[in-house]
């Protein structure tokens, strides 16, 4: 990833944070997904861009242990913290770049998670992923998408508005999800789906879901303090605890897209 926006990283405690978080609530479909996508098409090697401390990807390599998995992230720490976790036989990390010049190649299945949406240039990253996948290969990218019109509550509106207010100022992109697809056909790939998770309480787990919206609300106030002040990081967090042992009402809501293309 040589294009990675640089304000995301050297804050290694809140990004493990989401890492951690995000793994746990988001696995129960992911895994699903992406264990049904290697099997249908025989996949035999993944390269993850991105991988972060390696939680995601090192459960999915235990899941399917006949598959060899590389792993690459732009950050020493988290792939050093990786090394030490997450070692097993069928899974490798690197701190490496992800770019034209990256040395490997061929790869049956090329995935990242929760990784372009950071980036400078997300069709150079495509163009660069077509080049490293075998004909026939996928690539699969796992997304964020921030919708500020579906909430329940004015608590739950604040956080999405300066959600996506904390990605307009860092240079992130909050929807890239929607560009994906084309992204993905201009680069080359053929077949281009993508798909919507509605994420809530019931379809993850309640507890799981607000450790997510805490790991965030913890990130944003770390990197935008101006924006993400003291006080609206506690008033979440105090919602976080209240919401999650709430019987009844309209359900708080996240989207993750899941988006995938085939080389030719």
């Amino acid at each position: 990833m040589s294009n990675v926006n640089e304000r995301i990283l050297g804050i290694i405690d809140f990004v493990r944070g989401c890492y951690e978080a995000q793994t746990r609530a988001f696995s129960a479909f992911e895994y699903g997904y992406l264990g049904e996508l290697i099997l249908k098409n025989k996949v035999t090697s993944v390269l993850d861009v991105g991988t972060g401390e390696g939680n995601f990807i090192s459960g999915l390599a235990r899941l399917t242990p006949d598959v060899m998995f590389k792993a690459v992230d732009a950050d020493p720490e988290l792939i050093s913290s990786a090394r030490e976790k997450h070692g097993t036989a069928n899974l490798s990390f690197e701190h490496m770049l992800f770019d034209h010049s990256f040395p490997y190649g061929n790869f049956d299945l090329i995935t990242a998670r929760f990784a372009v949406e950071h980036m400078k240039n997300v069709p150079e990253f495509i163009s660069d992923a077509f080049t490293k996948l075998r004909s026939g290969g996928i690539l699969m990218i796992t997304e964020y998408f921030i919708d500020t019109s579906y909430a329940g509550n004015s608590t739950w509106k604040l956080f999405r508005d300066k959600e996506l207010e904390f990605y307009h100022n860092i240079g992130s992109h909050p929807r890239i999800s929607l560009a994906l697809p084309k992204y993905l056909k201009d680069q080359g790939f053929s077949g281009v789906e993508s798909v919507l998770r509605h994420v809530s309480p019931a379809t993850v787990g309640s507890l799981e879901f607000y450790d997510v919206i805490r790991s965030y609300a913890n990130l944003y106030s770390a990197v935008e303090p101006g924006l993400w002040t003291k006080e609206l990081k506690q008033q979440i967090l105090d919602y976080c605890d209240t919401a999650q042992t709430r019987a009844s009402g309209r359900e708080d809501v996240l989207f993750v897209s899941q988006t995938t293309g085939i080389k030719p």
